[in-house]
This record gives structure tokens, sequence and C-alpha cells, in this order.
């Protein structure tokens, strides 16, 4: 404990230290796994990837073994250290553990993977979710199908124009579907410009075939690709100006609106409280409330706008001072529609 405490100090690395602790990788873990769990665990992450990286291989090697182990904390410390240290390796066992774990460590795993400190790897990273997207947990799907966008990871356009099309195996759900339509907009795919213009404007009769939340996205991609009235619009809500700051554990995929009037929000998980809205985006809110959640948290959230109720569930992403980001991972297309309206009316001119 005292050799990794004091390998951890906030100062240069003692060329002995890591030659002592590699002699016993199996208990250097242990107080690493240990020291996760305290509240001050973030900002000792760096000085931990350090000594990871200069121990190297025998510690390596060791995590990425752990990401099968039946210990959830075991587990989910090899996550978030392979993460800081050496990414690759946790892509490299994301293939083979992903389907055997449970939802939240398939989130912990996909968010670490896009935090922004993982740029250099993101067309990688966008490569292999596409290759195992549909092993995913369905609240875990809209991240991995940004981080494809994102990534501009072109091999994976037919993919995403199957499911964006209702035509996939197990992807069929609407909000998935509009993540798609959205992950094509961002790659600029021309192939998928009849499909999307289909999407948009098929009807039987004097009805749309596709409901008005799914028929939005699909003119919003398409308002990417193509100068049009709309494409400024979209541009302004799909691209952000400037990177996410801060402690943002994804980069922001839409633009932040400031709401002058903070609107009432009833949040539930682990237990009901009231918070307020400050800002909000197609893909998140930052949300006031006087109870504390914690980064991971899954929770229903009912926002107020007018005599209207928007619906979502959410992932609390991260933590501040006065309230919580949190990242929309699932609602009805009704609600999507609302959102999109509600993002509108309060976008800058």
């Amino acid at each position: 404990m005292m050799l990794v405490d004091a390998s951890l100090a906030n100062r240069a690395l003692d060329p002995p230290l890591p030659r002592l602790l590699q002699r016993d990788p199996e208990r250097l873990l242990d107080r690493l796994t240990l020291l996760l769990t305290e509240p001050r665990s973030a900002d000792m992450m760096p000085a931990m990837a350090r000594l990871l990286r200069t121990i190297g291989v025998p510690a390596l090697t060791l995590l990425e073994t752990r990401l099968f182990e039946a210990r959830r904390q075991r587990v989910s410390a090899a996550i978030r250290l392979l993460a800081a240290a050496d990414p690759d390796r946790l892509l490299r066992g994301l293939t083979r553990a992903l389907g055997s774990w449970e939802w939240n460590l398939q989130d912990l795993a996909v968010s670490e993977l896009a935090r922004p400190t993982n740029s250099p790897s993101a067309q990688s990273t966008a490569f292999v979710f596409s290759a195992i997207l549909q092993d995913a947990h369905p609240l875990v799907v809209p991240m991995m199908i940004d981080q494809i966008g994102i990534g501009q990871e072109a091999t994976a356009v037919p993919l995403l124009m199957e499911i964006a099309a209702g035509e996939h195996e197990t992807l069929r759900d609407q909000f998935v579907r509009i993540k798609a339509i959205e992950a094509l907009g961002r790659l600029r795919a021309t192939e998928a410009i009849d499909l999307l213009r289909q999407l948009a404007g098929k009807r039987e009769g004097l009805t749309f075939t596709e409901p008005g939340g799914l028929r939005a996205a699909a003119e919003d991609a398409l308002a990417l690709m193509e100068e049009g009235p709309g494409s400024a619009r979209a541009r302004a809500s799909y691209e952000p100006a400037a990177p996410a700051l801060g402690n943002f554990v994804i980069p922001r995929r839409y633009a932040r609106i400031p709401l002058e009037s903070p609107l009432r929000a009833q949040i539930s998980g682990p237990q009901m409280t009231m918070g307020r809205v400050k800002t909000i985006s197609l893909g998140g809110a930052y949300l006031e409330s006087s109870h504390r959640l914690s980064p991971g948290d899954s929770i229903q959230l009912e926002i107020r706008s007018g005599l209207r109720k928007i619906h979502f569930t959410a992932i609390v992403r991260n933590v501040g001072a006065n309230g919580n980001g949190v990242e929309f991972v699932h609602m009805k297309d009704e609600d999507r529609e609302r959102l999109r309206k509600l993002v509108q009316k309060h976008m800058p001119l």
C-alpha cells in the first residue's frame, strides 16, 4: 500500500517503484480497485494511468483478463483503468466481453471510450462499435451510433441505412432509427439520400408512413447534405461550435441551448425529486436539483414546457456543484418531436 501511494504522489515517478510493484501486479490492481471507490478517485486517475503504462505488460494484460471476471467491482475498475492507460486494449476486450456484461458496465465502457481524451482512436472505436452494435443493450446503442457518426466510420453506412429503414433484425426501435438517420447525416452519406427522402415524404393515402420525429430527423439529415433553406438551422443543431470542456464524459454531439426561464422537471430514479432544466439540446440537458445523483445513474425525466410534458430515459454523465449533466438515451417518437420543437424555439437566430 505504501509503495502504491508513493507511486501516485504528485511528483516524478521514482524509477525503483514500478520495478517493485510489477513483482505482484495482482495486489497492485487490488489496491487501485479499492482506491477507485474513493471520492477523489478522478483526481488520481492520471497518476494511475502513468503507473500502469510504466509497468506495462504485466499489469495491463492482467487488467484485460479482469474484464471477464464475475465480480462487478473488478470489471468496473478494469474498464476505467484500461480506458485511461491503454484504450486500445479495452476496445479489443470489448469485442469479446460486451455481450456478457449488464447494461451499466456496457454503458461505462462505451462512455469511457467516447471521452474526448480518446479522440485519436475515435475512428477505430467507431469501427468496433459498428461491428458489435447488435450485441449491445438498447440503452447503450444510441451512444454507439452517435460515435459511429462522429468517428466518420463510412463502412457502417450500409448497416445504418438498414437500421434507418426499419429493416434490421433486432435494432428496430424508433429512437435507434432516429439515431441511425442522424449518423447518416453526420457522415454526409450521399448514398442514403433516396432512403432519407422516402422516409421524410412517403405517404399512404393522405397519411405519412413514418411518424413525425423520424421524418424530422430525415429532413435534418438531408439538410446537412444538401444546401437548402434548412441547412443552416440543421448545422446549428447538430454541429456545436465549441468542443466539450471540463469533465464531460463524451464530446457534445448537439448544440446546447441556454434557457432564459428554466423548465420544471420531475426526476424518477433512486428516489422521486424535482429539478430545473437550465440548458437543453437534442441529446441531453443540464439539470439543477437538490438531490445528488451519481455518474452512471439511470433516471426517468419529465420536463414540462407550457402545457406539454416531454418524457425521457436519461443517464447521468457528470456531476457539478449545482446540478447534473444528463444524456437522453431513449424517448418515444412524439417526445423526440416535442424536444426538437423546443430546441428550435429557443435557438438563437
